[in-house]
């Protein structure tokens, strides 16, 4: 797993690139689902939070969910992180979907305007195929209260309230 050290250090940096056009403008959905996987195997919740909406903030189809590529591991711990971290995704913004939000929205909107309809996020084809842990994994061992999500289907536990932020 990362170390949540050297994670929690580049969180500074990473705010700054982010705020970068020429570095958002080459930033690519993989970088930023591998960027959100480091985040959550170092149980960096800041880091998860940023990255999420990082990937929120970019409403072109190439960074739909759906298009986040199949990272095909071998290790089948780390493919069933991936594939519950993809699905888990999916559902924090079909949850923002849900509450008005919009990809293509500012960070401060009007609530009181009527939201347009949306087209629902969708998960990729790959994440079906990849089956459960045989032994359970703990990521964040502190934590003692988890619900029902992705990582619980494939055996894998940690906390997932830092998907949901807006």
């Amino acid at each position: 797993m990362a170390d949540p050290e050297r994670v929690s250090c580049q969180v500074r940096d990473l705010m700054y690139l982010h705020s970068m056009p020429l570095w958002r403008a080459r930033d690519t959905p993989q970088r930023a689902f591998y960027r959100l996987y480091k985040a959550f195997c170092a149980a960096d919740g800041h880091m998860i939070t940023y990255e999420t909406e990082y990937f929120w903030r970019h409403p072109s189809p190439s960074w739909a969910t759906a298009n986040i590529p199949d990272p095909e591991c071998e290790d089948p711990e780390q493919y069933a992180v991936m594939a519950s971290l993809a699905e888990v995704l999916v559902e924090s913004f079909l949850w923002r979907l849900e509450l008005g939000l919009r990809r293509s929205d500012s960070p401060i909107m009007n609530h009181y305007k009527k939201p347009p309809p949306y087209v629902p996020e969708i998960c990729p084809s790959w994440t079906a195929k990849v089956p459960p842990l045989k032994t359970k994994l703990v990521i964040h061992p502190e934590e003692d209260v988890y619900f029902d999500s992705p990582f619980h289907r494939r055996n894998i536990y940690m906390a997932t309230g830092w998907f949901y932020t807006v």
